[in-house]
């Protein structure tokens, strides 16, 4: 599972200056996706800005007032090399479309197509491509809204939700409606392979009433069963819980948490990538090995403490 962030696109591109054309009368984007990465070429290189319905109908992304002295050719119509940008290619066949439209709009005038992260697994796909990255990948513009979600599992409170405040955590009438009642953060426009929360069972009803309310698809909701509240905090279970789903799904390829300590005791028990969502970062190998030392044998601790409970339980009723 490949992975990037904005920190990443920014510094590729800061470090690729010397292979992007500077003899271009200006920066053409390709919305949505390519927006940003023509604004920071735009900037690094100072030229003006526009995107493919804009060049071809004359219309700029106006400059600050600050910098309208400066010797632009801010009229389109004069530019004779164009620089298109995109944030991603794959087959190449978005680029090649947006050029063969320019070509016949404005045949006088020379496009150079460039890609920020191309594919390992083509050949051509753009003029120029900054990177290649091999599939699967993300990029933190597009993980909520990337087909792959359906192969990921996702925390809840902190990334599709605010967390609820400590007066709001008393497991009663006031967390009820908290779990109602919950701000959204980041919701999912794509189907999510598995929720996956520390939220005890019994308030299942209450968190897929939320969940229908805003519209999030997934296959599965885990919930953690047979413990109590307190139970949970004093064992420590929420990291523990969630890595011993994640690492039973040989198909799911990330797993999106919110709190810092339980990404890195996730990816530590369960040996996968876990995304940390507040800093769009990802631990995977060596990152791991700021986990306190022994929590590798907590995974197998905590699934023997489970089904002691849940044959208790199962005997008593």
């Amino acid at each position: 599972m490949q992975f990037r962030n904005f920190a990443d696109l920014i510094k590729l591109i800061r470090e690729s200056q010397s292979i992007i054309p500077r003899d271009i009368d200006g920066v053409v984007a390709i919305p949505r996706s390519g927006l940003v990465p023509a604004t920071l070429i735009a900037l690094f290189e100072n030229k003006m800005l526009t995107d493919v319905e804009g060049f071809l109908n004359n219309r700029l992304i106006a400059p600050g007032s600050r910098r309208t002295s400066e010797k632009w050719e801010m009229d389109p119509r004069q530019w004779r090399k164009v620089l298109i940008v995109d944030d991603s290619v794959s087959s190449g066949a978005t680029l090649a479309s947006v050029k063969a439209a320019l070509k016949k709009a404005r045949p006088e005038v020379e496009a150079v197509s460039l890609a920020v992260f191309g594919a390992k697994t083509h050949g051509s796909q753009a003029d120029i491509v900054l990177e290649k990255v091999s599939v699967p990948r993300m990029f933190e513009w597009n993980v909520m809204h990337h087909p792959l979600l359906n192969r990921c599992c996702v925390d809840i409170d902190g990334v599709l939700c605010q967390d609820p405040l400590d007066a709001e955590n008393d497991d009663g009438e006031r967390y009820e409606h908290f779990l109602l009642n919950a701000k959204p953060l980041c919701l999912p426009t794509k189907r999510v392979g598995a929720l996956v929360t520390s939220r005890l069972a019994k308030y299942r009803g209450l968190t897929e009433a939320w969940l229908s309310q805003h519209n999030v698809e997934y296959d599965e909701l885990i919930m953690l069963e047979g413990y109590t509240a307190n139970e949970r905090r004093a064992l420590k279970l929420h990291a523990q819980h969630k890595a011993q789903y994640y690492k039973a799904l040989p198909n799911s390829v990330l797993f999106i948490e919110s709190d810092a300590k339980q990404s890195l005791e996730i990816q530590n028990l369960s040996g996968k990538p876990v995304l940390h969502f507040p800093d769009m970062t990802i631990y995977s190998g060596t990152a791991s090995q700021r986990i306190v030392r022994g929590s590798k044998y907590k995974l197998r601790r905590f699934a023997s403490a489970l089904k002691r409970r849940l044959s208790v339980g199962a005997t008593e009723a």
